[in-house]
């Protein structure tokens, strides 16, 4: 799927969720895809500053074993060098690789016809939640509880 025009251009905003109903494609998913320059190198200066504190979220194990890690193998979403500015030693390489933050599962066509539909993808969302909130906090919205 190739992504719209404005992605990584003009469309901005912080992380969030998605759910996507497809017949044999279905997914829920959440996390920040494809931001702008400006909003991309907002993370990535946060993540090369607070590294340990987003690795604790996304190498934990039932984060881990319910989405595998980030969203890796789209064409464009992590780079084969790192971005400028940054060093090849830093202990953060692998995640200032990443040009999108993004996890998801996918559902089969029954679970998303079936009753538990929302209560199974609002666990997801919980568990997705650290990282949104990670993230924009990282693009400098403040937490929920201050807003």
């Amino acid at each position: 799927r190739a992504p719209g025009r404005g992605v990584g251009k003009e469309i901005d905003g912080g992380a969030g969720f998605y759910l996507h109903l497809e017949p044999g494609a279905s997914i829920v998913a959440g996390g920040l895809w494809m931001p702008p320059r400006h909003s991309l190198n907002k993370v990535r200066d946060h993540l090369a500053g607070d590294y340990r504190a987003f690795t604790r979220i996304v190498a934990a194990p039932e984060f881990r074993r319910r989405f595998g890690g980030l969203t890796d193998d789209e064409p464009g979403v992590k780079l084969k060098r790192m971005p400028r500015g940054f060093s090849e030693d830093h202990p953060a390489a692998d995640w200032l690789r990443f040009n999108s933050f993004t996890v998801s599962r996918e559902y089969t066509d029954a679970q998303m016809l079936g009753p538990n539909l929302l209560d199974r993808a609002m666990q997801d969302y919980r568990r997705m939640l650290p990282l949104c909130r990670w993230l924009n906090v990282a693009l400098g919205y403040p937490p929920a509880r201050r807003r």
